[in-house]
């Protein structure tokens, strides 16, 4: 009986309470934006929406990496030819036809000479530590080496319409404080050995990344 008394006390509470909670002069306190954040479990982290970018990340960073790796044979040649490193007027010639691409992947015209002038810049860095080197070891003429005007200037030209495809890719986001921290990371994973140092990493980055300010 008293089991009984107890149960029927505790539906009359509910009800009240429901009749309660029901009349007009009494209102719920509306969700805000803290309340809901405070009670949300699943919010998404900011990194989250960055993870889809990291294979546009890693494939441009990759092409990089492949150019420059490219520079070795490119100073082998060089170097049985007795040939400089430098070559300017190649070297201008290349960027302006570059340059000439821009409009047609939607790249501002400065920027792209920007980045590939930091690759080539980065390549000629690769060449003078070969040549230094060779130098010191008292190298001869190496053999094998690929023809720079039938193998390697096409080997990088290629490379170059795969570059500016993937920097127009990552164009639009690339300023976004994720994906800068993105390429910092996946740039020390991907951006290195071979004679890609820490010197050479810097000098092919720059463009890509915006300039800390400092404290």
């Amino acid at each position: 009986m008293q089991f009984k008394a107890l149960a029927n006390k505790q539906v009359i509470i509910s009800f009240i309470s429901v009749i309660w909670l029901s009349m007009p002069g009494y209102a719920q306190e509306p969700l805000t934006s803290e309340s809901k954040k405070e009670i949300s479990p699943t919010e998404p982290l900011v990194c989250t929406a960055v993870a889809s970018h990291q294979r546009q990340v890693d494939a441009l960073l990759g092409l990089m990496q492949q150019r420059l790796l490219l520079m070795h044979d490119v100073a082998r040649w060089k170097w049985n030819s007795q040939s400089p490193i430098e070559d300017s007027v190649r070297e201008q010639e290349l960027l302006n036809s570059l340059e000439n691409q821009a409009v047609k992947f939607g790249l501002d015209r400065q920027t792209l000479r920007t980045f590939f002038q930091a690759q080539i810049d980065a390549g000629k860095l690769i060449q003078t530590a070969d040549f230094q080197r060779w130098q010191a070891q008292g190298a001869t003429k190496f053999a094998d080496v690929p023809d720079l005007k039938l193998i390697l200037r096409p080997a990088l030209d290629r490379l170059s319409n795969q570059l500016l495809e993937t920097l127009a890719k990552l164009s639009p986001i690339k300023d976004c404080l994720d994906v800068q921290q993105l390429i910092r990371c996946r740039a020390e994973v991907i951006l290195r050995g071979n004679g890609v140092d820490e010197m050479v990493r810097n000098q092919s980055l720059a463009p890509l990344l915006k300039v800390e300010p400092k404290i």
